[in-house]
């Protein structure tokens, strides 16, 4: 009865100390780094090797107590040696450790480590037995999923507008270019006219019908407009052209099935208005646009990374003074644990 006892208050032992703030340093009997300089975007190596740690000491150590608290030994359990893997499994991942100096808390510990049974061989060959290095690439900031999302729009805008300065500035331009572009519409047209019929197929045909006979209509106004030297056909085949070229892609991007509002339809057009007027089919002008697109996204790619590392470095402090405060509330109920005890 005395040893059954004495093993359950040894685990209990066991648990509160892993649990506790820096409890994985503690038990495991590893020293914890003295400085105060985690790992975050603007860490050096020369900082990573002044806050490692001896990994070695770690697997032996854990070794060692995983006999101890093994569920098939006598005295053992699950949840302690559960808990002991997590451990091993975060002081041996650098980015793991570094999110736990933070606070003093395993907050990621969600229940489903899975402790190495028995021997760990996957250590004596390479080391890679925690899966920790396959958690840290699961994960993406939302920084990095913004920059992804804000990169690929200001990418799609590009290609767009190189299509449409394509259509204004070259195949508006000759006789043979406008034929074949009015050829290419008629073969789109007879492939939609093939698709099997349907209700929603259909209202989607006469659809694609009005936005392809709008946009042949709006090259051969282009086409007549600088035969003529006209510059308000021109203008209005230019509208025609990018108003539905715009409606086109937009409604590709998003998924419309329905007929959008009239006040999108009309927002469309003013703007394909206003920048049709600016733009005037001058291949200057679609190059300088498309500079600037290009412009935008360098900027994207170079701006998001340090704002991502600034948040980062924010994020971390809040933690830090979160974490001391922690520390100094567990220092506190120990001494008060102490004394009640007296």
């Amino acid at each position: 009865m005395s040893d059954t006892s004495g093993s359950a208050s040894s685990t209990k032992s066991a648990l509160h100390q892993l649990l506790s703030p820096d409890g994985y340093y503690t038990y495991l009997s590893i020293p914890k780094p003295n400085n105060t300089t985690y790992k975050t975007s603007f860490s050096s190596s020369t900082d990573d090797k002044k806050n490692d740690v001896d990994t070695d000491k770690i697997r032996k150590n854990y070794r060692r107590l995983s006999l101890r608290h093994h569920p098939d030994r006598p005295g053992g359990d699950a949840e302690s040696f559960r808990v002991l893997a997590r451990a091993k499994k975060v002081l041996t991942s650098p980015k793991l450790r570094s999110q736990y100096e933070l606070l003093g808390l395993d907050l990621m510990d969600d229940d489903e480590t899975k402790p190495d049974e028995g021997t760990p061989s996957k250590e004596k060959k390479g080391g890679k037995g925690d899966g920790g290095e396959e958690e840290e690439e699961k994960a993406e900031s939302v920084m990095s999923q913004i920059a992804s999302a804000a990169l690929a729009t200001i990418l799609q805008v590009c290609i767009r507008t190189v299509m449409m300065g394509a259509v204004s500035v070259v195949l508006s331009r000759f006789m043979i270019t406008v034929a074949g572009c009015l050829c290419f519409l008629i073969y789109i047209s007879y492939q939609i006219y093939s698709v099997p019929a349907g209700a929603e197929t259909v209202i989607n045909s006469k659809k694609q019908y009005v936005i392809l006979g709008l946009t042949g209509f709006g090259v051969v106004c282009m086409y007549r407009g600088r035969c003529s030297e006209s510059f308000y056909l021109f203008w209005l085949g230019e509208i025609l052209a990018m108003s539905t070229f715009s409606y086109n892609s937009i409604a590709g991007a998003t998924a419309i099935t329905t007929n959008p509002p009239p006040i999108v339809i009309g927002g469309i057009t003013v703007a394909c208005c206003i920048i049709s007027f600016v733009l005037r089919g001058r291949f200057w002008r679609y190059g300088l646009v498309v500079g600037m697109e290009l412009g935008c996204a360098l900027i994207t790619v170079l701006v998001f990374p340090v704002l991502e590392m600034i948040l980062e470095e924010l994020i971390n402090e809040k933690l830090r003074k979160v974490g001391d405060k922690i520390r100094s509330h567990a220092v506190r109920m120990s001494q008060l644990e102490e004394r009640s005890k007296r």
